[in-house]
């Protein structure tokens, strides 16, 4: 018991270098996460003006052929035409909301590409040549300790789990936290109240999360092994 408490801060610290490690490979391509980062604002951005013109028309189409009383919010501070007629109101609305999803569609795959050449051409190929870098400067009793199976998996397993982590972890959680903070600021503008029913279920699926964390890692470590035998068999 005194053995497993001792070692739980060891765990926790090494868990927080190597991801603070993590960081910093990816930190050192700081141009291409920070252009990736401001092609998802602006993908953020283009989402919001298509819902913005879409609901515009909804509350015109209320306010115009409905008793409700008041204007439609039209996004950009933009105001039509006094002339135009209902027709043309509802026809710039539609085409102003599909012209925001091309142009989102069209950043979506430009922000996936520079991703992908970030992650794949960059990231990948910098901690292949560390890691061989680093096989080369084991001393042969390492080979004799450690079975053939288990150095193949963690030349390739562990820089293909790397990558999901770059890929998967780090950018996709900043994209989140970024739409999170977005929406609610937009939400708010438009009710409070609405907004705080919303969000009441985030704390449960933060715990939900964190509960899962802990039960499946235990499995994962047996997976881990396990993949490490059927490699060493495989490769004898």
């Amino acid at each position: 018991m005194t053995d497993t408490v001792a070692k739980a801060p060891d765990e926790k610290s090494d868990n927080w270098k190597i991801l603070l490690r993590l960081l910093a490979l990816c930190a050192e391509q700081k141009g291409r996460v920070l252009r990736s980062l401001i092609l998802q604002m602006v993908l953020l951005g283009m989402q919001l003006v298509g819902l913005s013109f879409i609901g515009a028309g909804v509350d015109y189409l209320k306010f115009t052929f409905t008793d409700a009383e008041g204007v439609a919010n039209w996004p950009l501070a933009w105001t039509p035409p006094v002339s135009w007629e209902a027709g043309s109101m509802l026809t710039f609305a539609v085409g102003a909301a599909l012209l925001a999803a091309f142009l989102r569609s069209v950043l979506m795959w430009w922000a996936t590409r520079d991703s992908a050449i970030l992650i794949h051409e960059y990231v990948v190929p910098k901690i292949r040549r560390q890691v061989f870098q680093k096989l080369q400067q084991l001393h042969f009793g390492n080979f004799d300790t450690q079975t053939s199976g288990w150095l193949i998996n963690r030349v390739t397993g562990d820089i293909t789990a790397i990558r999901l982590f770059a890929e998967t972890i780090i950018i996709d959680t900043i994209i989140l936290i970024l739409t999170v903070v977005i929406y609610i600021a937009f939400m708010a503008q438009i009710s409070p109240f609405l907004t705080l029913v919303c969000l009441a279920t985030l704390p449960l699926m933060v715990a939900a999360s964190l509960i899962f964390s802990k039960v499946i890692r235990p499995q994962y470590l047996e997976r881990k092994k396990a993949f490490d035998h059927m490699i060493l068999f495989f490769a004898e």
